[in-house]
Parts: C-alpha cells; sequence; structure tokens
C-alpha cells in the first residue's frame, strides 16, 4: 500500500466514524421529550397569552384549543391580547424578545407568553414557537414545526413540551437552577473528536434543560449576566442563580474521556466530573453526576419507534444567540 493509498484508508475511516456517531446522535435526540405528566401531575401552569404572526394565526387558534384542555393553562383571550400589540404598535411576534415578554406580560397579567412566528431563512419553510417566561424575559423552550402544517403526532410533542415547560413557571427563584453551556470542545482537533464533542454538547444541553427545576440560558443572556456591572436587581439576582457548563473531550490509549466542569457564574469552587467509554455510557454518567452535584433528578426517556419532533438544545435553543 502506498502513503498516498493510507493516508485515504484513514480519512475514510475517520469520515465512517464520523458518520456512525453522526446516526447514533440523530436516534439519541429522536427520543421523544418525556411528558411532565410522567413524573405526576405538574404544577399550575398559569396564564398564557399565544403571540401570532398574521399568518401564523391558524397555528395559534390550534394550540389554543389544544393547551385549553391542558389542566393549569388559563389562556388570556385574543381580543385583549389584540387590544395591547394595537396600543403598543407592537408586531404581533417579536422572536421570543425577553424585554417584549416582561411588558408585555405585566399588561396582559400574564405569566408567560408563547411567540408563534416564521423561522426566516428556513428551508424547508418552518414555524417557530418560543415560550417566554414574564417575570424573567427566559426562553423556557422553543419548538421548531412545519409551516406547511402541523401533524397530530407533533402537536402532542408540542403540547408535551409546553407542560414541561409551563412546569417550571411553578419553580421558586430560589430552587431554580439557571445554567448556561459554551459546550464541550476536543482538547486536540481531530474530525472523530470534534463530532463526539458536539454530539455530547446537544444532549447533555437536552438532557439538563428537561429536568424540573433547571432552565438554560441563551447565550446572549449568559453574556450581558457575565458582563455587565450595571445589572438591575432581577438581573442580579438571575447572575447570582447562574452556572456556567463547560467540558474538553480527549482520547486516552483506546479510551474516549470527557471532562465538564460546573462553576457559578459569580466565581467560586466549581464541580467536575468525568466520564469515559461510548456516547450513551458519557451521556448517562455525565448527566448523572451533573444532576447530583445541582440536586436535581434526571428525567428517564421512553423509547419510541416514531421519530421525534426536532427539538433544538436548550428543551429548544438554549444556547443560541
Amino acid at each position: 500500500m502506498t502513503s498516498r493509498d493510507a493516508h485515504l484508508s484513514v480519512v475514510a475511516t475517520a469520515l465512517r466514524t464520523a458518520l456512525l456517531i453522526a446516526v447514533l446522535v440523530a436516534a439519541l435526540l429522536a427520543a421523544p421529550a418525556l411528558p411532565a405528566a410522567a413524573d405526576g401531575p405538574a404544577p399550575p401552569a398559569g396564564r398564557i397569552a399565544i403571540l401570532a404572526a398574521p399568518a401564523q394565526r391558524g397555528l395559534a387558534d390550534l394550540l389554543t384549543t389544544e393547551l385549553s384542555k391542558q389542566p393549569g393553562f388559563t389562556l388570556v383571550e385574543r381580543e385583549s391580547i389584540a387590544r395591547v400589540v394595537d396600543e403598543l404598535a407592537l408586531s404581533a411576534a417579536r422572536s421570543g424578545d425577553g424585554a417584549a415578554a416582561v411588558k408585555l406580560g405585566g399588561l396582559l397579567a400574564a405569566d408567560a407568553i408563547l411567540f408563534v412566528e416564521p423561522e426566516p431563512g428556513a428551508e424547508p419553510p418552518r414555524v417557530r414557537l418560543e415560550f417566554v417566561e414574564t417575570r424573567t424575559g427566559i426562553r423556557l423552550g422553543d419548538w421548531p414545526v412545519a409551516a406547511a402544517g402541523i401533524e397530530a403526532a407533533d402537536m402532542a410533542d408540542v403540547v408535551g413540551g409546553l407542560r414541561q415547560a409551563g412546569a417550571k413557571l411553578g419553580v421558586r427563584p430560589g430552587d431554580r437552577h439557571l445554567i448556561g453551556s459554551v459546550g464541550i470542545e476536543p482538547e486536540l482537533e481531530s474530525l472523530q473528536l470534534r463530532t463526539l464533542a458536539r454530539a455530547l454538547t446537544a444532549l447533555v444541553e437536552r438532557d439538563l434543560a428537561d429536568m424540573p427545576a433547571v432552565v438554560m440560558l441563551e447565550r446572549k443572556q449568559l453574556r450581558r449576566l457575565a458582563a455587565e456591572r450595571d445589572l438591575t436587581g432581577l438581573e442580579l439576582d438571575l447572575k447570582g442563580a447562574s452556572k456556567l457548563v463547560e467540558g474538553s473531550i480527549r482520547r486516552d490509549g483506546d479510551r474516549v474521556v470527557v471532562t465538564v466542569k460546573i462553576v457559578p457564574l459569580t466565581g467560586g469552587e466549581g464541580r467536575t466530573v468525568t466520564a469515559a467509554g461510548d456516547l450513551p455510557t458519557m451521556r448517562r454518567e455525565l448527566i448523572a453526576a451533573l444532576a447530583a452535584g445541582l440536586g436535581a433528578e434526571p428525567r428517564r426517556r421512553p423509547t419510541s419507534s416514531r421519530p421525534a419532533l426536532r427539538r433544538s438544545s436548550l428543551c429548544a435553543r438554549p444556547t443560541t444567540g
């Protein structure tokens, strides 16, 4: 075998491994979200306002019908929403804008806003549903759905996710963990480690977001809390309750080892956890250790042969921004 052939063989092997990892990740991410009811009755979600762009009014009506059947959800009347939106000359949907949600929440006496609007540039066209807490402006969940229409199974996934996110509204601020993730990075650059790092980042963020007392922060909010000195009283409280998760991954002989740190955003002593093995084993060990460190309970996922509705990390996109 020539040196060129040997090089091509190594590249092909690396690509095959990366592809296998990607397929495994897709299968793991396809596991359906565990409905809040599986851990017992969810706490009252509170008063919810649905704000939809004009082209998404039909989807908003479907969501209104489905959520009205769920215990704990009280929906703000459409007429009240339209009146406030008109008075403030606001767009009917604001991309999950936290500041807009806080302002509208006060005027509508709503605990959360569900924004329904097109996702710019998505192909095929998609609509994004973003559930924002009005007390803090934090996004508790986000779900992409097909613009052409939502299937019954996907609607069930969305409603289950909203019940789970709605349950977080009932968690007292002092009992809530706000987590910002900067991801897992390979210590030495390689295609296999980079693919595995991205996979573990997505899976760990999703599992953290599924914990009832954990809320994943968007990166833009995390950056503001970390950098700003002139924070408001509420933001100071949020910063005090926030923790940062970061990690690294490396090869140790035939093993792959991942190390994850969780540290308070305000500084101080953190916690470091290490796991080794295949992807499912590392995921399981990391989440168990992180949950123990937070005093939280990891959620167990049911198996399903049906692909789940695609969710961004953060319950959605908890770390984009």
